[in-house]
């Protein structure tokens, strides 16, 4: 379980993983409650990986509370990244129609060239924020996990985590990444495939949340000592 490699064939260790991925991507569908429900699930595979079962649980509604810490954080933490990216992209933006519109009156469209300039800039900043997002969302997700809504906002906390074994932190989040990217190939399905390869890559990211987990069990502290509750069998 601890081969970060296995990640990627385990939801397949399943003999009832199509059914039960369908099921998952259908909820999906359903705004706020499916990103929730799927969220929870992704926990509740996690747990399954804890105790060293492969089977995925089962697809249903039954994960929704699971998943409303781990998701009101990940909002918590959206919003944040996206007034980081939004405020300096709307100034650049009211600069250079200002710098167009004051060149027009004058003739002069000399500063017009160094406004637009910034949004490459801006550009190579957003590449930045989502470097950093997938390196310490492993942390934020266990933080949260362990300590709840709190942990996952204590950013100290988090990255305390992430930082006590950076290569780990970095091969995570490559990997998960990975899944993500994979994930998104059932768009080009007509958005039929989604139904299977997005909660595909959400199994994937349980067990790479394993992994990460399990490279810290070893150091006392880093990770607190209780378990996430038992699922049931499926």
């Amino acid at each position: 379980m601890h081969n970060v490699g296995n990640s990627f064939s385990l939801p397949f260790k399943d003999p009832s993983w199509f059914s039960k991925f369908v099921v998952i991507g259908l909820i999906s569908l359903i705004p706020i409650v499916g990103w929730l429900n799927m969220t929870g699930w992704m926990m509740a595979t996690l747990d399954n990986y804890r105790q060293g079962r492969v089977e995925l649980p089962p697809g249903n509604f039954d994960y929704i509370g699971r998943g409303a810490n781990v998701f009101i954080v990940g909002l918590v933490y959206g919003l944040l990244i996206g007034v980081i990216i939004g405020v300096p992209f709307v100034l650049i933006l009211l600069g250079t129609i200002g710098a167009g519109v004051a060149g027009s009156s004058t003739g002069d469209y000399s500063a017009v060239n160094p406004s637009f300039a910034l949004f490459p800039l801006w550009s190579g900043g957003i590449l930045v924020i989502s470097v950093v997002e997938y390196l310490f969302l492993p942390a934020v997700v266990l933080q949260t996990d362990r300590h709840g809504i709190g942990g996952g906002l204590n950013i100290a906390a988090v990255f305390r985590m992430a930082g006590a074994n950076w290569k780990n932190s970095l091969l995570a989040a490559v990997l998960i990444y990975a899944a993500y990217f994979i994930g998104s190939f059932g768009i080009y399905a007509c958005c039929v495939g989604i139904l299977v390869s997005y909660p595909y890559a959400i199994a994937v990211t349980a067990g790479i949340l394993r992994f990460y987990e399990a490279s810290f069990e070893a150091a006392p502290g880093v990770m607190p000592q209780a378990p996430g509750p038992p699922i049931a069998p499926a």
